[in-house]
């Protein structure tokens, strides 16, 4: 399968999380470690990361075309020659 062959990123800069969130830089260690074990986030350098949940995995997407006939037969007109 295509998708699994890309990397889902959970990660944030801190500078934008504390933004989002208006949190100074003193604060930000105290929000990360009072979060739940399930949010599994955590500081890493510059970045805030977010651990692997069901609600930030990528999830496979059927898409179902339906082509008539009629809109094909241009296509295999050309297909087929003169």
């Amino acid at each position: 399968m295509l998708a699994s062959s890309f990397k889902v990123i959970r990660s944030l800069q801190a500078e934008t999380f504390m933004d989002l969130l208006a949190l100074d830089a003193k604060h930000l260690g105290d929000f990360v470690a009072q979060q739940p074990s399930e949010v599994g986030m955590a500081i890493e350098g510059k970045l805030v990361v977010f651990g692997a949940n069901p609600n930030n995995q990528q999830k496979p997407k059927k898409v179902k075309e339906s082509l008539g006939f009629e809109s094909m037969l241009p296509v295999l007109g050309l297909l087929s020659g003169p």
